[in-house]
């Protein structure tokens, strides 16, 4: 596990820590205060619950304090990493591409000699033909044994071009892959959310912009809908549109909100006064600006 999930699981961890004790210190608080109201089964459900909410805080510390260390390793490791990292792009690459310049010299040899040897094995075979037909004795002909699957060697394809090194850990492509696609989606997706008068929304959690999971709008710029969701909390998500259209029945958006929906915004309840950022690491999805694409 890298050091983003790592952080993630930790984030996680933390929030469940703040949930469990926010709602523990609520049911202790109204434990006391109501403790001669309760019925024997409300208090024993009561009393159950609180000592469930401790259990899960504790596991949930004890699990916070595995992560942070195993977090604090990974950090440490960091520069034995990054001599790695050097050493392929100072030391191995440079050598592995020039033994593959090598190589293709010698298969462009290798295909020289070949013709060669087969064109001197058919003149000597000629010569004996015609030595024979001259004074009707044969010459026991010489040819040179050349293994068979030296030709398709030399048959072989070689691309155009070795591929390029690339020093990015997976996390890092994936962040790049992903800061591709909101650019990607930007321009079609910011006219929906200017049409409906909305700033492009963020996560709640983590503050992230939403990325569009599909969207689409006519070339005539008379409706558009889209679907935005964070990539690194994806129960956070929103639906916009216009015009204005019904959310499906029993929808619940996942984005809270007291602030009053912006007209046109047709299921997300994210405040028109929100404002967009730039990610650190976007979101999700394939997309392609224009059309519908769902990944």
């Amino acid at each position: 596990m890298n050091q983003q999930e790592l952080e993630q699981r930790l984030e996680n961890v933390v929030n469940n820590i703040r949930t469990s004790e926010t709602e523990l210190k609520k049911l202790r608080e109204d434990k006391k205060q109501r403790i001669l109201l309760l019925r024997p089964a409300d208090l024993k459900s009561m009393s159950s619950r609180i000592r469930e909410l401790e259990e899960q805080v504790e596991d949930s510390k004890l699990a916070r304090e595995a992560l942070e260390k195993e977090i604090q390793e990974v950090k440490e490791k960091e520069p034995e990493a990054l001599k790695i990292g050097k050493r392929l792009a100072k030391e191995l690459w440079p050598a592995a591409l020039a033994e593959y310049d090598k190589l293709k010299r010698i298969h462009e040899e290798l295909r020289s000699v070949l013709e060669k040897i087969t064109g001197l094995n058919n003149e000597m075979m000629n010569l004996a033909i015609q030595h024979k037909r001259l004074i009707g004795d044969k010459i026991l002909t010489p040819q040179i044994p050349v293994p068979p699957e030296l030709y398709s060697v030399a048959d072989a394809k070689f691309d155009a071009a070795p591929p390029k090194l690339d020093l990015r850990v997976g996390t890092q492509r994936e962040q790049d892959r992903l800061a591709d696609q909101l650019k990607q989606q930007r321009p079609t997706v910011s006219k929906i959310l200017k049409h409906i008068n909305i700033a492009w929304p963020l996560c709640p959690t983590c503050g992230a912009e939403l990325l569009a999971q599909r969207y689409a709008m006519a070339e005539d710029g008379s409706t558009g809908h889209a679907s935005l969701r964070c990539s690194k909390h994806p129960d956070q998500w929103m639906e916009v549109s216009f015009p204005a259209r019904a959310p499906p029945p029993g929808a619940r958006w996942p984005i809270p909100s007291e602030d009053p929906v912006p007209i046109g915004d047709v299921a997300g309840s994210v405040p028109s006064t929100i404002q967009s950022h730039r990610l650190a690491q976007p979101g999700l999805t394939d997309q392609n600006t224009g059309g519908e694409k769902t990944t």
